[in-house]
């Protein structure tokens, strides 16, 4: 039931670490007599190289030492899943036995235990859990629905479209309407914090007064939007804007997609309106509506924290051409006003779309932690982290230790300028934020000034003084933000704010340091809308700041159109611009945290930092930049699986085959999950085979294979031919690797296609 998406759990301090080594022969890490200082999965986690009936062994031997017994639960509960996530489903069966054995009145075990045994097919089974855990938990509505469908197999589910164009009655939308109201004011702690009882009131008695018998689901649930954007909460939502997207026909869609910056509306694709709209063309107006007026209207619809509307716009981008079409009701037909065109154009219907657009100016990591040096002698670097979602009982050493490294590294190269890059991070755990903050803050800090949640009786991580490292960062901070920050963002940032860290550059960020965090999963009962409502209250200690608004940058700073299209990092420039006034420093390299390989503009594209997430281990730096032909991913093309990247890495000296070999084995081995895959189809991990070919104007050419699965699209073995040109830069000591992929035999014409991918002429110069 509790699936391990916790914003903001809380986490109770804890009591005195004794670790001694015993039952050798296991291997076991236990404490006879002392509480534990870690929590009880950390523990498991890391014996997960034991049987499963050892690691139930520790748990059994060490549960009488923990007196929080639901968070005790809660934590094995979290253990028992990343055993079920991670491929392990009979390993999960065992622990969730256990928990239901210990945990008899406890209904979310036995959801737990039902859905173990629904992943390994015994239904009998798994209908006899859910059954206990509905009389438990009536609430429980997944639960309702797993019964009904293990009781009605062939019963079929409305198709998206379906959904979209029912009629519910008339009675049964207000008394939807009447639930929503009441769960949204008894469930969330700070329902009446930004807007008052008669005007949240009046807003579900006009919305009733709105319902007629021919309003059909996605109008009920567009209503749906602006009552629970009116709590003015980021954790309170109509679970996103997803399904509203999924289950509208392409048809009514809005035929062009756009991006609005500072108060005003431009195409950046017309899509299959190219003969007669152009990119970058501004909209002055849809089917006579203002662009002004539509956006305000449609912005009652989106939710945020308070008042912020930065992250109202990101939303909006995201979505933009489903968005559209809710808040002009649904036309079928698009008529736009176009700045500089006398006359109105009537669109041609949507054919296809690609929502969400993403921004392609900011580096990706392949992840979320990343670390670039912009200059030759490392003195300014951009630390990059879009996620605070690292929690203790999975994964929280992944950014401790990133945290660790980088700050060491910053400290050898005696790195001046660290620009620390928050952008689209969408939070996660307090204690990922207090780690970064022990670097920035130099002395004794504490980090909540309130943690409110039913059941707390403990303190949380974050409300005692925090002492900083011994070895904080000394140089001069500057941090990016944008309106997609979110949760644990604004408790970072707000610290950041008050305290004086650095130069904040960029738009108003999507929280600040007041949080109705963490979630209930609630469902209406005659629509079935689901929505999500917060359900704690988390504040940072930064409590001079306001809380209708996000924390607010000393330098506000967006993309214009212009260098949206050309994926240009504003923001980011004006940090270097600001750096420039205070050293002078020389780049690394013209390419080397940017886009660089030259290929056709309509391909898709991807840059990532090098090491890469799912690939930690290449031993290389830099960035990768990899371009995907149309059909790449298309199963009945005869480019399925074919595409190029190139590795633009700090490196001294050319790699060998014999290096190129082991950094593909690495590198498809986490792409593919193979570690999981392997032992989920009895397939061997991957294998490369490359050999030297010639060397031809400063090129050194290589040929090979990689033997590897497709753990994407058929999940069937793969094998590449590889087609590879390196290129060593001695002006900047830099190594650089094009690589050419395919299914295809090197004769077939596939080959010609990705030979379109060059390098640039000017790649080696500084």
């Amino acid at each position: 039931m509790k699936k391990g998406i916790l914003l903001l759990n809380i986490w109770a301090s804890l009591l005195v670490i004794a670790i001694l080594p015993s039952f050798e022969a296991q291997g076991q890490i236990l404490a006879e007599e002392m509480k534990p200082l870690q929590f009880i999965n950390e523990i498991l986690i890391e014996n997960n190289h034991l049987p499963v009936a050892d690691r139930i062994a520790i748990y059994q031997k060490l549960k009488s030492t923990y007196d929080n017994k639901q968070q005790l639960e809660e934590n094995m509960n979290l253990y028992g899943y990343t055993m079920l996530w991670d491929g392990k489903p009979t390993e999960a069966l065992e622990i969730f036995k256990v928990l239901v054995t210990d945990f008899p009145e406890s209904a979310n075990t036995y959801d737990s235990l039902a859905e173990v045994y629904l992943e390994i097919g015994d239904k009998k089974r798994a209908l006899a859990n859910y059954e206990i855990t509905l009389a438990m938990d009536p609430d429980n509505f997944n639960a309702q629905d797993q019964i009904d469908k293990i009781n009605n197999p062939n019963q079929k589910e409305l198709s998206p479209e379906e959904k979209f164009h029912k009629i519910y009655t008339v009675q049964e939308y207000r008394d939807d309407l009447d639930q929503l109201s009441a769960t949204l004011l008894k469930v969330h702690p700070n329902a009446l914090k930004f807007i008052t009882q008669n005007k949240f009131d009046q807003l579900i008695a006009y919305k009733k007064a709105l319902i007629t018998e021919q309003t059909t689901y996605a109008e009920f649930a567009w209503h749906c939007n602006e009552v629970v954007a009116n709590m003015n909460c980021s954790h309170t939502s109509t679970a996103g804007f997803y399904q509203e997207n999924k289950m509208l026909p392409q048809e009514l869609r809005f035929p062009l997609q756009t991006r609005f910056i500072d108060g005003r509306l431009f195409v950046i694709d017309p899509l299959n309106n190219v003969d007669q709209i152009s990119d970058k063309d501004q909209i002055i107006s849809i089917n006579g509506v203002a662009i002004k007026e539509l956006v305000d209207n449609i912005y009652k619809h989106i939710p945020s924290q308070g008042y912020i509307e930065s992250s109202k716009t990101h939303e909006f981008n995201k979505w933009s051409t489903s968005m559209i079409a809710y808040g002009l009701g649904f036309p079928k037909e698009y008529v736009v006003e176009i700045s500089g065109k006398d006359e109105a154009i009537i669109l041609k219907p949507s054919e296809y779309n690609s929502d969400p657009k993403r921004d392609e100016s900011k580096i990706h990591c392949g992840g979320d932690l990343c670390v670039e040096y912009i200059d030759e002698d490392k003195k300014i670097a951009r630390m990059t982290i879009s996620s605070f979602n690292y929690y203790r009982w999975n994964n929280f050493t992944e950014f401790q230790k990133f945290v660790d490294v980088s700050m060491a590294e910053f400290s050898v190269n005696k790195t001046e300028q660290l620009i620390i890059d928050v952008r689209d991070n969408g939070g996660g755990s307090p204690e990922s934020s207090i780690h970064l903050l022990k670097y920035l803050i130099d002395e004794p800090f504490v980090y909540y000034s309130r943690v409110e949640s039913d059941g707390k009786t403990e303190k949380a991580e974050g409300e005692d003084i925090i002492t900083p490292v011994t070895d904080g960062y000394k140089g001069k901070l500057y941090f990016l933000i944008d309106g997609k920050g979110n949760s644990t963002t604004g408790h970072f940032m707000s610290l950041v704010k008050e305290r004086k860290l650095g130069v904040i550059i960029g738009e108003e960020l999507g929280s600040n340091q007041f949080c109705s965090a963490g979630r209930k999963r609630c469902r209406l009962s005659n629509t079935k809308m689901i929505y999500d409502v917060a359900n704690n209250t988390h504040v940072s200690t930064a409590t001079s700041l306001p809380d209708e608004v996000g924390i607010l940058p000393d330098h506000y700073v967006t993309q214009s159109i212009d260098e949206y299209k050309e994926g240009r990092d504003a923001q980011k420039a004006f940090a270097l611009d600001l750096i420039c006034k205070e050293m002078k420093w020389k780049p690394s390299s013209g390419y080397h945290s940017s886009f660089f390989l030259e290929a056709n503009p309509k391909w898709d594209r991807e840059l990532f930092q090098i090491p890469i997430r799912f690939a930690p281990d290449i031993p290389l730096r830099g960035v990768e930049d990899a371009r995907f032909p149309t059909g790449w991913s298309d199963k009945d093309s005869t480019a399925f699986w074919s595409y190029a990247f190139a590795w633009n890495v700090d490196h001294t000296r050319l790699l060998v085959a014999a290096e190129l070999e082991s950094n593909l084995m690495l590198y498809f081995d986490g792409l593919m999950n193979m570690e999981k895959r392997s032992k989920e189809f009895d397939v061997d991990m991957t294998t490369a085979s490359i050999e030297e070919e010639k060397s031809s104007q400063g090129k050194l050419r290589f040929t090979g294979v990689v033997h590897t699965f497709d753990g994407f699209f058929e999940k069937v073995p793969l094998t590449f031919n590889v087609k590879a040109e390196q290129y060593y830069c001695d002006q900047i000591n830099r190594t650089i690797v094009l690589f050419r992929f395919s299914k295809q035999p090197f004769d077939h014409e596939v080959w010609d296609l990705l030979g379109t991918v060059k390098m640039p002429n000017d790649i080696c110069e500084p």
